[in-house]
């Protein structure tokens, strides 16, 4: 809606699975959702134009790139109600801003302003909310007019090697590149350029 991005799990239905359904049925498919979105091979953008609470800040970390209206706020509360993120909170916000603020963030409940996000690297881009949608169109634009392989292959190399102690990223990253040199597209582009007219990227 106007107001939220996500607002997460609606507590009145974490009070029925309490009752009806097994909580850990509940949690698996929520994961099951997350990294079913995390698994995408394409470039993910997020556009928060309010609030983002618990399941809605690990929706927003599942993605590549987060832009955030001027007004957007982002707070995991489950610590307020004796609980805790679940769905890859824990995680990927440590990841994504270090141990010690995730650490600050998650067990106070504290919300954050779009300002301080961007200040620690929670989101990308704050913009007017007026413009929020177009901004994060026009990237995914310029994103999604790149050699399709070359996105794909060059997204893989950056948020696999994240993981990986930095020798093994590196190799990583040679194997990839080496890959990308067999495609038609690799040709291409360089053909393109030479030529003075824009590539006709085939996706493979």
């Amino acid at each position: 809606g106007d107001k939220a991005f996500c607002a997460g799990m609606d507590l009145r239905e974490f009070a029925r699975a309490n009752a009806e359904l097994p909580v850990a049925e509940l949690k698996r498919f929520r994961w099951e959702q997350g990294e079913g979105i995390a698994a995408f091979d394409k470039p993910i953008l997020a556009a928060v134009n309010g609030l983002a609470i618990g399941g809605g800040v690990e929706l927003a970390l599942l993605c590549d790139l987060v832009f955030a209206a001027e007004e957007a706020s982002f707070a995991f509360g489950e610590i307020q109600r004796g609980l805790m993120p679940g769905n890859g909170g824990t995680q990927r916000l440590a990841r994504r801003i270090g141990q010690p603020r995730a650490l600050e963030l998650i067990l106070t409940g504290r919300a954050v302003g779009a300002l301080e996000a961007l200040a620690i690297g929670l989101v990308e881009h704050v913009v007017p909310r007026a413009e929020l949608l177009d901004r994060a169109v026009a990237l995914a634009a310029r994103m999604a007019a790149q050699a399709p392989v070359a996105v794909r292959t060059a997204r893989e190399a950056i948020r696999r090697g994240a993981e990986l102690p930095l020798a093994d990223g590196l190799r990583l990253e040679q194997d990839l590149a080496s890959f990308l040199y067999t495609t038609e597209d690799a040709r291409e582009g360089p053909r393109a350029f030479l030529e003075k007219r824009p590539p006709v990227w085939r996706g493979r």
